[in-house]
């Protein structure tokens, strides 16, 4: 126990330290771009967040709970090529996005596709070596890979801004942040991955992908549809509201949500990596006990830390942000409790994934994201607020939440995984 705390303190401080260089730059940020501005690159950003977060298929979790290292080159295998398909249909649906909210004269057509496409690939590549990193144990590089980021995002932002790159600075800054960190993390096994990939057959890669097809069907599309409550929110916020609104209710998610989730985030993937290496020992009663642990820690402290942050951003506000984005307090106080419940699903998606119950996984993203569009929509089709919107989408997630919470806690205490 004192072991897995002094990791959990480790990871957790290392992790903080990158999004406390995030969120330094906000201010900042404040007074070099306009609300639409960063409201515009926030919706982009999203877009390649939800396709870059399951760009892999999930197939690359299977990872955690492999035993042998000719299947674990397997499926590293599957997983990259997973990352270059997604990245390319990234570039091809773009079009479609850009037509609904965010056109822009900087950057247009293929340029911005190509962009778009190699921030997939980035971000995809990273989640692969993270998970190499983390089952091996190695929570500092993964820890050293995202400060890099964070950096090389604050220096960007900031220095292309003051010379006036706009939108285009915006974006090379995030291309040159997500592939930074890719070289940080996987240094070491980027030579390896390559090999793998150029070795391996493709009859190799279709039986990995047969085997692991219950990730691919169920947590795959899960890993898509989970990060639509978080972040297709902000296109939605876009679309219904205004690229000023999703410029605000972004700069308050970076202040208020990414500082919990590093927290959040630390107990789940120390937890995941234990709960992982119980279940290859076959120690199942251990496992079961850490996953209850994880399940309440996590999200006891996403209902405590996100409200907390919020009160101090709220009254704090006036004196941080200039007159154009004054709006960012409220909305920062009425979307705690939503960021909170979106944080609060974390645990229960390791539960489902590591127990091999990739559809109550699916299920439950499925339904909070239902949850949190109906919410909103509804709000702004009678007329309220973004503010009020964002507490309604709330409230609907939390009646979803509660069910899920004990199905997880059942199936850790009951079910073995095969």
């Amino acid at each position: 126990m004192r072991e897995r705390k002094g990791k959990l303190l480790r990871f957790a401080s290392g992790a903080a330290s990158a999004q406390l260089i995030s969120a330094a730059s906000i201010p900042f940020l404040t007074y070099i771009y306009e609300p639409a501005l960063l409201g515009i690159f926030f919706i982009l950003d999203a877009y390649c967040d939800i396709l870059s977060s399951g760009s892999t298929l999930a197939i690359d979790k299977a990872i955690y709970v492999n035993r042998s290292a000719a299947r674990e080159r397997a499926i590293i295998k599957a997983s990259v090529f997973c990352v270059l398909i997604v990245s390319g249909l990234a570039g091809l649906l773009l079009p479609g996005l850009a037509g609904y909210a965010i056109l822009n004269p900087e950057l247009q057509g293929i340029i911005l596709a190509v962009a778009a496409a190699v921030l997939v690939a980035g971000r995809g590549l990273f989640s692969i070596f993270q998970a190499i990193a983390l089952k091996s144990g190695k929570f500092a590089r993964v820890i050293m890979a995202e400060n890099a980021r964070a950096s090389i995002l604050l220096s960007g932002r900031i220095g292309f801004g003051v010379m006036g790159l706009g939108f285009s600075g915006l974006v090379i800054s995030a291309l040159l942040g997500a592939w930074g960190a890719v070289f940080v993390v996987g240094w070491g096994h980027l030579r390896r991955a390559i090999g793998i990939t150029a070795t391996t057959s493709i009859t190799g890669t279709r039986a990995t992908i047969r085997k692991y097809r219950d990730y691919l069907i169920y947590e795959g599309s899960s890993q898509f549809v989970r990060q639509l409550p978080g972040r297709a929110l902000v296109i939605l916020v876009g679309g219904l509201y205004s690229p000023t609104a999703a410029g605000a209710y972004s700069v308050g998610l970076l202040l208020c949500y990414r500082p919990t989730e590093v927290l959040v985030r630390s107990i789940v993937e120390i937890g995941r990596s234990e709960i992982a290496a119980d279940l290859r020992a076959s120690n199942s009663s251990a496992a079961a006990t850490k996953a209850r642990g994880i399940v309440v820690q996590a999200g006891l402290l996403a209902c405590v830390v996100s409200p907390l942050l919020a009160i101090v951003l709220f009254f704090f506000s006036p004196y941080i942000f200039p007159e154009a984005w004054q709006r960012v307090g409220g909305l920062v106080l009425f979307s705690s409790f939503l960021s909170a419940m979106l944080l609060a699903a974390r645990p229960l998606q390791v539960v489902f994934s590591l127990y091999q119950s990739q559809g109550k996984a699916l299920m439950l993203d499925v339904l909070v994201t239902l949850a949190a569009f109906c919410g909103m929509t509804f709000a702004w089709a009678t007329g309220f607020s973004l503010e009020v919107a964002c507490l309604t989408a709330g409230a609907a997630m939390a009646l979803i939440l509660v069910y899920f919470i004990i199905v997880a806690l059942r199936i850790a205490a009951t079910q073995r995984p095969n």
